[in-house]
């Protein structure tokens, strides 16, 4: 019975590199409403390490949640769009990943692992504070939409008020 109880928490996806080691395109939240991050094995943004029960606003995977609650208030009105900038945002993403290996492996194969560490993980922070700054931006964006028609209103209405008394979100 409560709203997220049986739906995808986050998405990892991951491929052995001979050079590079483990490579992973992670998504916060559901991947339908996200995009693929590029992760290494490397120190991963503070952003990126919290995801605790009660909604803290410096977490990424939070702040794709928060969109996706919003979303879910009226689907119809704000998902292919919201999809359709998370995809191109992702193709983003995928581009600096492509570039940020490509250097990596170079410097793998002279010998500079700190310096080829150094690239894989300002990918993943570049795209990390992307995804972050598109959520919050989009969500405040649907808030104000919603919030100028009523507040909350549709047919997931009542798990959306429970979710949000459990998981003290902040959607307006």
């Amino acid at each position: 019975g409560m709203w997220g109880a049986s739906e995808t928490s986050a998405s990892l996806l991951a491929r052995y590199d001979e050079d590079l080691g483990v490579i992973a395109r992670y998504a916060p939240a559901q991947a339908c409403l996200s995009a693929y991050i590029p992760v290494y094995m490397t120190d991963l943004p503070e952003m990126m390490q919290t995801a605790e029960k009660k909604y803290d606003e410096n977490s990424l995977w939070w702040q794709v949640k928060r969109l996706d609650l919003l979303v879910a208030v009226d689907e119809e009105h704000f998902a292919e769009d919201v999809r359709k900038e998370l995809s191109d945002l992702e193709k983003v993403f995928e581009n600096l990943a492509i570039q940020a290996e490509s250097i990596a492996k170079k410097l793998v194969k002279e010998g500079s692992f700190d310096e080829a560490k150094a690239i894989l993980k300002q990918a993943t922070d570049s795209c990390t504070e992307l995804l972050f700054d598109f959520a919050k931006r989009e969500s405040d964006r649907i808030a104000e939409i919603i919030k100028a028609s009523g507040g909350l209103y549709g047919r997931q209405k009542e798990a959306i008020e429970k979710y949000i008394d459990y998981s003290e979100i902040e959607l307006f």
